[in-house]
This record gives C-alpha cells, structure tokens and sequence, in this order.
C-alpha cells in the first residue's frame, strides 16, 4: 500500500493516517470497504478502545461483510474478533 493513497485515504475518511494504516495491514486492499463505512457515518470513525487503532467501521464491516454475529473486542489486546452467525448490522439498525 502507497504512502500516498494512505494519505489521500485519511484525508477522504477524516480518519488519523495511523489508523488508516492500520486498516491497511489488516483489511489488505479491502480497506476501502471499512473507510466507505467511516465515510458515510461519523460514528464509525469512533475508536472501540483508547489503546488501539481499531475503530467502530471494523465492527460493522465484520457483522455485514463477514456474517460476524457477535464481536469480542479485546482492549488492552487490541484485537477484534468476530464469529459468524446470520444478523446483520447497521448504523441505522445496530444490534441489542
């Protein structure tokens, strides 16, 4: 992934570019899927834990791209891991 489009990523997603190279090396080139969350919901770009770049975009890509049912987010770990399940979630539909 080039400095640059991580750059330009940043700057479209109004997310800090250490996040957004973060989502680089975990998402590979499906970054982009995460940001276009970000992008269209300013709750999204809230990180899940002060310790970690991960953010809420992750969580909702996992429930609706990955057919994650629940999420263990692990702080001071700062790991996200999602299990599979049928439900999807949504910024305008989140889960109880």
């Amino acid at each position: 992934m080039s400095q640059e489009r991580v750059a330009q990523s940043a700057i479209d997603s109004k997310l800090p570019v250490e996040t957004v190279a973060h989502l680089a090396s975990v998402y590979g080139s499906r970054f982009t899927q995460v940001l276009e969350l970000a992008q269209k919901d300013s709750r999204a770009r809230q990180p899940l834990c002060p310790h970690s770049r991960d953010i809420l975009a992750q969580v909702w890509h996992a429930v609706n791209e990955e057919s994650a049912l629940t999420v263990a987010i692990s702080c001071y770990g700062a790991a996200l891991v999602a299990w599979s399940g049928a439900r999807a979630w949504t910024p305008s539909r989140p889960l109880p």
